[in-house]
């Protein structure tokens, strides 16, 4: 659970979590801009075409590198409906947001999907885990109905002590 997500997982959950996993198997293996994507490129292709992530430039993608907090709300923004509430972020590293990500942290704050530490933070350029990205996609779907408030199922993973309780 604390494993941080690489940008290439993160393509592959959100858009297999927005039922596009069939395009990624259409277009597993077509061209990309990004000279760096050898797996899961049907994944990165489907989340490229559909405007919900960019490049780190106009040829490199960084697959293997960890996803920041920023980036991951990003592109759950970019696959939202436009005209959501905005919130002011008062988190104390607002300032550390980059611009590109502004937006869509205050629109998801003001839904309660995203939020930050308890020690008033948000950190923006953090690797986000597994754990933060589970409560983050729960949060959306819940937003977008998708989500049922059904009693949990008991878990038994081998890790669970690890599983924070937020």
């Amino acid at each position: 659970p604390n494993d941080a997500i690489t940008r290439a997982e993160m393509s592959e959950m959100l858009v297999r979590g927005l039922g596009l996993g069939g395009g990624a198997k259409l277009l597993d293996g077509k061209s990309l801009p990004f000279t760096d994507v050898t797996s899961r490129q049907g994944y990165i292709a489907v989340a490229y075409a559909i405007g919900m992530t960019k490049g780190m430039t106009a040829t490199t993608f960084a697959p293997g590198k960890s996803a920041t907090r920023a980036q991951a709300a990003a592109m759950i923004g970019r696959t939202q409906e436009k005209g959501y509430a905005i919130v002011e972020l008062t988190f104390s590293d607002t300032a550390s947001i980059p611009a590109y990500a502004t937006y869509y942290i205050q629109t998801m704050a003001a839904q309660g999907v995203i939020s930050g530490y308890a020690d008033g933070t948000f950190a923006p350029n953090k690797a986000i885990t597994r754990q933060e990205m589970a409560k983050v996609l729960y949060g959306y779907d819940k937003t977008i109905g998708k989500a049922k408030n059904e009693a949990a199922t008991a878990l038994t993973y081998t890790d669970l002590t690890s599983i924070a309780d937020w």
